[in-house]
């Protein structure tokens, strides 16, 4: 009787620390898990903070481009007027000029008639 329930009493406890083994094991699998998760975690965070700062610098970059041609366009514009004033003050001249010549023309005549007048 004393044997055997010794012999159960063993084989109880034999079972009890395979288990605590067992859960030793799966203790030591979710510590080496979570050390992997905290490993993974620092190294998405670096990575997202290195993706952030090239943004960071692209939209800086995008952003002196777009000053540039701002400054671009506001200097074709003022060619684009300064342009349009010469043209309208060659026309100016010139119809200036054709007015001139048509009175040099006009007078021409005149002095042709007057000789042709004084000939005859």
């Amino acid at each position: 009787g004393l044997e055997d329930e010794l012999r159960g009493t063993a084989q109880r406890l034999a079972v009890v620390e395979e288990g605590q083994h067992s859960a030793r094991a799966a203790l030591d699998a979710e510590s080496a898990l979570k050390a992997q998760l905290h490993d993974a975690c620092g190294a998405y965070e670096a990575e997202l903070s290195a993706v952030r700062a090239e943004r960071a610098e692209l939209q800086e970059h995008v952003d002196g481009v777009q000053r540039r041609c701002g400054s671009v366009k506001e200097a074709l514009d003022e060619l684009q007027r300064l342009y349009a004033a010469e043209v309208q003050a060659r026309g100016a001249d010139t119809t200036a000029h054709a007015a001139q010549v048509r009175e040099m023309d006009d007078r021409m005549r005149a002095l042709d008639a007057a000789r042709q007048a004084s000939d005859a």
